[in-house]
């Protein structure tokens, strides 16, 4: 309980301070899939995130990681799949349902955030509808997929040793 709660502390604080500190540093574009942009302080707040959580990525495969997202809400787009409004406020109640639980009240959570349900809720809205968006096109792609458990074993003997 007390590592969950610990790491939700870390995320969030990675959270205010790239908010905060967006507000003093000119971004610039890094990467472009359709028409999103991949900006370089997403790249470093995933990155200060990670580092935070103690895995071992470049900003390389940030960037890489990134694109791929991006790409894949684009796809989502161009097949025409949506989220409803009430989906994405339906994933925004359970996230936030859950960090409350995790930091212990609604107070200690507006506390911490120093904003209000409301304002939280509408920094988080258009992640939360990109990340619903990126599984139901994963769900899309891999939904016709049928893999058989001699054929992984046949492709991980066709790998090399190394």
């Amino acid at each position: 309980m007390i590592k969950k709660q610990a790491s939700i502390l870390i995320f969030s604080l990675f959270i205010s301070v790239s908010i905060f500190s967006q507000a003093f540093i000119a971004d610039k574009i890094v990467g472009v899939v359709g028409k999103s942009a991949v900006l370089y302080s997403e790249v470093e707040e995933q990155y200060m995130q990670a580092a935070a959580q103690g895995a071992r990525l470049d900003k390389c495969q940030i960037f890489e990681d990134l694109l791929s997202q991006k790409l894949l809400v684009t796809q989502a787009g161009v097949d025409s799949i949506e989220v409803s409004p009430a989906e994405v406020e339906l994933e925004l109640e359970r996230r936030l349902t859950y960090f409350i639980n995790q930091i212990g009240n609604e107070e200690k959570l507006v506390e911490y955030f120093g904003k209000s349900i409301l304002e939280i809720k509408d920094d988080m809205r258009e992640t939360v509808r990109e990340q619903l968006l990126m599984q139901r096109m994963q769900g899309e792609i891999v939904s016709g997929l049928s893999i058989t458990p001699n054929e992984v074993k046949s492709y991980y003997n066709k790998l090399h040793k190394d």
